[in-house]
């Protein structure tokens, strides 16, 4: 079976003083309406000036199926960038995820769920630029492997950021589990 042929087509997104998006609107050629079918960030970044955790994200089209069902399969890239506060601009985590757009009986594709790493809200929270503004318990629970990761690792130069973040940060399960880690002794 062939696939459907598409045309792509690119925008400009949010764009302004520390935050900037670009687009992809994907049309189905062989509907009868001319109207995009799925619709993501392919490029973003969010600057939080003053102070924050601003971040980079990408999301690239790595698969086309028909069988069992339509979907796009599309790759997310974010890495995630303190400003302030003891943040310097580098980055301090990232994360890869994939999610799979199934085609609807209306014809549009909607992320399912469970064929994706993440959910939709995520999506919304952490790879969509227009929706930058995700809180800071959010950040920790979505980043909470590679935080742990680094909370381990006690030679890490992005250590001391994260001690300084986490005392600033909501009490929560997951500032708990982080903060507990980076008070265990490294052991030799």
């Amino acid at each position: 079976m062939e696939l459907k042929p598409f045309l792509i087509a690119t925008s400009q997104g949010i764009s302004g003083t520390g935050v900037s998006s670009k687009i992809e609107h994907w049309i189905d050629l062989t509907s009868d309406e001319f109207t995009p079918v799925l619709t993501f960030t392919s490029e973003g970044q969010y600057l939080a000036f003053p102070a924050g955790i601003g971040r980079k994200t990408g999301g690239l089209v790595v698969l086309l199926t028909k069988q069992p069902v339509e979907g796009i399969t599309v790759a997310f890239h974010v890495e995630f960038e303190p400003v302030g506060n003891g943040g310097n601009g580098m980055p301090v985590v990232g994360r890869s995820d994939r999610f799979v757009y199934v085609r609807t009986s209306i014809g549009k594709f909607e992320l399912d769920p469970g064929l994706s790493t993440a959910t939709s809200h995520e999506v919304k929270a952490f790879y969509d630029i227009s929706d930058a503004d995700s809180s800071d318990p959010e950040f920790l629970k979505f980043n909470l492997k590679e935080l742990s990761a680094l909370a381990t690792n006690k030679n890490d130069e992005r250590l001391p950021w994260l001690a300084k973040f986490l005392r600033l940060c909501p009490d929560t399960p997951e500032s708990r589990k982080l903060k507990a880690l980076i008070a265990t002794p490294s052991r030799r």
